[in-house]
């Protein structure tokens, strides 16, 4: 009775480790060119609007970002639901990346209306960049962290020469 009780606890001690095997060794922190994005990493809430044909729509938004592959890739998710049905009007997922044959930071998008795509970016000083074409236009979107250690994110969009509008907005507080 002795022994079949110790074989179930280790069976069970073997099945833990197994289990838990691929999350041993994660990484909480960013290596090499994305050790600048450092600052991102972690779980953010807090409010954001956009501009759409109906007006200003605004959500409440989640973001989970998290360093994967060693730290050599951030992913990003993001989930935001309208502030007064809580019907889910934001749900993407995306990666960041630095591409060592480009030696250029990517971020690669996918949302839930099956749009999404691979786009350059930048960081610099605390500041993420990544652009995009939307035919003739360009859009931008510029994440820093604000004076509270916000995160503080716009999106814009060229519709002249040199003039951007902006057209979303959202600020976000670490939660984890």
């Amino acid at each position: 009775m002795r022994s079949r009780a110790l074989i179930v606890l280790c069976a069970t001690l073997a099945a833990i480790v197994a289990l838990s095997a691929p999350f041993l060794g994660q990484s909480k922190d960013l290596t090499g060119p994305l050790k600048e994005a450092q600052f991102l990493v972690g779980t953010w809430e807090g409010e954001g609007w956009v501009m759409t044909q109906s007006g200003r729509e605004e959500s409440t938004v989640r973001e989970v970002i998290t360093p994967k592959a060693g730290g050599t890739v951030i992913s990003l998710e993001g989930l935001g639901k309208d502030k007064k049905t809580g019907a889910v009007v934001h749900d993407a997922f995306g990666v960041m990346y630095f591409d060592q044959q480009s030696k250029s930071y990517k971020m690669r998008s996918f949302v839930a209306s099956g749009q999404g795509g691979e786009f350059p970016a930048t960081i610099k000083d605390g500041v993420i960049v990544w652009t995009m074409n939307a035919g003739p236009r360009e859009i931008r979107y510029t994440i820093k962290l604000d004076g509270q250690k916000r995160w503080h994110e716009i999106g814009e969009i060229k519709l002249e020469a040199d003039k951007w509008t902006q057209f979303f907005e959202m600020t976000l507080t670490k939660v984890k």
